[in-house]
């Protein structure tokens, strides 16, 4: 086999992170790398992941349904060890050194115990029937189904340090190429429906520009095509020594994963899913109102809702079904309107501090519409909607807003066109550096940023802003400056 085609087997997430593989490098951060003697070092990023991924609310509902699953019996183990020397992936042998099965055996049995490995081949069980079906619809090798286990341990609650979320681990800019809703509200990465679709249409993106070659398509997925494309002209054919193990270690969990002699845990799968309910909303929800009325924990809403990643659940957005148990879904309908008026109780904290002669209440009535109480006090549908945190036009009868004293906004409105009229004036007389007060800062960029890790630094900042304001790609360089128009 040639160091070529070697090569192939060694890619996995994202554009974004292309220069996060120089951090994986020097810091053993990902799959692994190596040291001096040339021994692959135990992942200890692969082993985080594992272990965040067997806390999922789902293991722990698969283990109270199921506990004897779980129960390891060394002398009847329940799986084969590879004991061959090569092993299959992408109908390519993958050559493993008797130390690198010793260490892929670390990860998937930490202290020798079974029951990591189990809990993932059931997660196996719950989510390869769906990316089986999936990968074979795109025309893609089934053997990429494995891809997502060691990305984020089919963990949809997954989210790295660097922004990637999901299972398939996906970056900001990619998701949203493939039409991937992610905002303050709603981050459609931690499905895994939708975000299994947008991350084969990449993969089918990456196979064309690398002719079926699975090695640098994945690693194009990993680590950025530029990055690849660049060793690649660097290199030649030889491959980088984090890739190499990236794939050793799935063609070992794929091994050990088709190995297991366990009974398939989608029966017990369906018992969970049969005690939930899936909720659509006609009301905008806020999730700690829900959990509150309910009597919820609002972190078990949240980890088994991890879609729904802001306060709100908006009532026009209804692709992804809220879950609840059948006893708090049961509650929900007699308590429905209860969770649909329910308020913050920061509301009655700023009542109580808040200078009277700034703000008040306004108590909506019958009739009202935002507009007709924005004229009312003088004031746009726009500032209401920003003071209360609402996200549609409907209102509720009784509902308490927020609203700014008009002699409050007048005097503030005429102090902002002072202002205004100060800066226009400056920007005439002076070079923008001497302006009194800055609406653009300059950022320097530094090693293993990413547009989405720079635009979170910015409120109302969003990556495609950033490259429209300084004309650029999304690829950056450390030491590039960027142009950041702040908001006022």
């Amino acid at each position: 086999m040639s160091f070529k085609a070697l090569y192939a087997l060694s890619i996995a997430i994202f554009e974004s992170m292309r220069f996060f593989i120089h951090i994986f490098f020097f810091a053993a951060c990902f799959i692994t790398t190596t040291c001096t003697s040339g021994q692959a070092l135990v992942p200890k990023e692969q082993e985080y992941i594992f272990e965040k991924a067997t806390q999922q609310w789902m293991c722990k509902e698969l283990q109270n349904v199921n506990p004897n699953h779980f129960i390891c019996d060394e002398s009847k183990p329940r799986w084969v060890l590879p004991t061959k020397d090569s092993l299959l992936l992408f109908g390519h042998s993958i050559y493993l050194s008797p130390q690198e099965k010793e260490n892929y055996s670390q990860i998937l049995f930490p202290n020798h115990d079974c029951k990591r490995l189990i809990v993932l081949a059931s997660l196996c069980d719950l989510y390869f029937p769906l990316f089986r079906k999936k990968v074979e619809s795109f025309g893609l090798l089934k053997d990429l189904m494995y891809l997502p286990l060691l990305l984020s341990g089919l963990n949809t609650n997954y989210v790295a340090k660097d922004g990637r979320s999901g299972m398939w681990a996906l970056d900001y800019l990619t998701a949203r190429k493939y039409h991937l809703r992610v905002d303050t509200l709603v981050d459609e990465r931690l499905g895994a429906d939708f975000t299994t679709d947008a991350a084969l249409k990449y993969m089918v993106h990456l196979s064309i520009s690398y002719d079926n070659d699975y090695a640098l398509m994945i690693d194009a997925y990993r680590s950025g095509a530029p990055y690849v494309n660049s060793l690649l002209q660097q290199k030649g054919d030889s491959l980088a020594d984090s890739s190499q193990s990236f794939f050793k270690f799935m063609a070992y969990t794929k091994s050990v994963i088709e190995s297991c002699r366990i009974d398939n845990q989608l029966n017990n799968y369906f018992d969970i899913f049969g005690q939930h309910e899936s909720i659509f909303f006609t009301d905008n929800i806020r999730i700690k109102g829900l959990a509150e009325v309910l009597g919820s924990s609002l972190s078990d809403l949240q980890m088994r809702n991890p879609v729904y990643t802001g306060k709100t659940i908006e009532a026009s957005y209804r692709k992804i079904p809220f879950t609840l148990t059948k006893a708090e879904a049961a509650k929900y309908i007699v308590l429905k309107d209860s969770v649909a008026k329910w308020q913050p109780a920061e509301a009655d904290a700023i009542s109580n501090t808040v200078n009277e002669k700034e703000w008040y209440y306004h108590k909506v009535k019958k009739g009202e519409s935002l507009g007709s109480i924005a004229d009312k006090h003088h004031t746009t549908v726009r500032k209401i909607k920003s003071w209360n945190h609402l996200m549609s036009d409907k209102l509720h009868i009784g509902q308490q807003l927020i609203i700014k004293n008009k002699e409050q906004i007048a005097t503030k409105s005429k102090a902002e066109n002072v202002e205004e009229k100060k800066l226009q004036s400056s920007s005439v007389n002076k070079a923008p550096d001497d302006a009194p007060q800055k609406t653009v800062e300059n950022y320097k960029v530094k090693k293993g940023d990413s547009l989405w890790m720079i635009a979170k630094k910015y409120k109302g900042v969003t990556p495609e802003q950033i490259m429209k304001w300084n004309n650029c790609g999304e690829q950056l360089k450390p030491g590039q400056i960027l142009k950041i128009h702040l908001r006022p």
